[in-house]
């Protein structure tokens, strides 16, 4: 009965802790709704918790942010009469 309270507790404070730091993303971002990037953010050193969050995010069609903005980048012309350097 006492380790199941330790991991509830565990649990519960990793939560909050994931919760503060997705807002203090989304804070920093100067927004102020947290996004899919901000969790993945959250998620990038735990590679099992970030696979099994981009996999949800595929199978219910959200987008990031992240690669997004990656195409945007990869298909932006170059400017008319530049010379490259």
């Amino acid at each position: 009965r006492n380790f199941v309270r330790a991991v509830h507790e565990l649990a519960e404070g990793y939560a909050g802790m994931m919760q503060d730091d997705c807002e203090a993303f989304a804070k920093h971002a100067r927004r102020s709704t947290v996004q899919l990037d901000d969790v993945r953010l959250c998620a990038r050193r735990n590679h099992d918790t970030l696979g099994q969050l981009d996999a949800y995010a595929q199978k219910h069609g959200l987008k990031s942010a992240v690669g997004a903005a990656a195409a945007r980048k990869r298909k932006k012309p170059a400017a008319a009469g530049a010379v490259a350097g």
